[in-house]
């Protein structure tokens, strides 16, 4: 397939680039700065253009004779209104533009965010697993970030009713992973690196009991977007999620063993549920026969950071 692809020099984005052209599939990268990772311009069948979805005079010409559009790019916001028009407005006149320009095929990148409130309001944790998530949930964010994901994924489907076209949403979770070419990025969120540097130096870890999530290495995620582009599934969301509960206690006592740090673990009590909230991660199972286990790739991403910490 020709493919249009926004936020491919970044962490998520270059590994579902990685893992687009792996299955033989040509990717056009809109891209704010085009000389961000240049190894990725060494992979088969990439081409990096230079804009950003917020200038739709910078990528629309390329839209046209795409068979689909994986919209990964993030505009933030302070503020609601900044990012009502900063990613909301962006997104949606994307998906306009690619169905108008006869796009049949589209993929948005969401986030778990969009129920954040199982994770961000204190009653809502207190009803831990009795919160968990399906992919029939009502949406309910308490935060702009997660507004706005919700918002742009209606949007993607009235679109999608009015023009026919195939669309499908995933909502990661945190991803991790090491770089998947030289010079990519690794996760935003520094807490495996911040772990990793106070075990190196023998310094008190601080954690909060039972505090975790649902890890999903990058590679992983990126496998399902390339799934749902070579099925025949529509209309669907999907969690790109881990399929166990990992916490950040327990990657601290990894973490020591792997550095034979003599780091002590400081764990806060903020009365967590030992049983959390999930995201249930069946329609991954169901349609594509996939199952995370997190924990193993987690200790190789250990491993990449201690090595480059030292």
């Amino acid at each position: 397939m020709q493919i249009f692809l926004t936020g491919g020099t970044g962490f998520i984005g270059s590994h579902v680039v990685s893992e687009l052209v792996s299955n033989n599939h040509s990717v056009t990268i809109l891209a704010r700065n085009k000389n961000k990772v240049p190894a990725l311009l060494k992979l088969p069948n990439t081409k990096i253009i230079q804009g950003d979805i917020s200038d739709k005079e910078s990528y629309k010409d390329e839209l046209k004779g795409k068979d689909a559009v994986i919209h990964i790019e993030l505009n933030w916001g302070e503020k609601s209104t900044q990012m009502l028009m900063n990613d909301t407005f962006a997104s949606v006149q994307l998906f306009q533009l690619a169905a108008e320009a006869g796009v049949k095929n589209i993929i948005y990148t969401s986030s778990t965010a969009v129920n954040d409130w199982v994770y961000m309001d204190e009653n809502a944790r207190a009803f831990g697993e009795k919160a968990t998530v399906y992919e029939y949930s009502k949406q309910n964010p308490v935060t702009h970030y997660g507004a706005t994901k919700g918002a742009t994924e209606l949007y993607l489907q009235s679109i999608a009713f009015e023009y026919k076209l195939t669309a499908n949403i995933v909502r990661p979770g945190y991803t991790f992973g090491n770089p998947t070419v030289k010079g990519a990025d690794i996760e935003a969120d520094t807490r495996f690196t911040n772990i990793v540097k106070a075990a190196l130096k023998n310094e008190t870890i601080e954690v909060i009991k039972n505090d975790g999530t649902q890890f999903v290495d990058a590679s992983d995620l990126a496998k399902i977007y390339s799934s749902i582009l070579e099925s025949n599934v529509t209309g669907k969301m999907y969690f790109g999620l881990g399929n166990k509960f990992l916490t950040w206690e327990q990657v601290a006592k990894e973490t020591i063993a792997l550095t034979n740090s003599t780091s002590i673990i400081k764990v806060e009590d903020l009365a967590w549920p030992e049983k959390p909230a999930l995201f249930d991660v069946t329609a991954i199972k169901r349609d594509f026969n996939f199952s995370f286990d997190s924990w193993g790739k987690i200790v190789a991403h250990l491993k990449h950071i201690i090595e480059t910490n030292k």
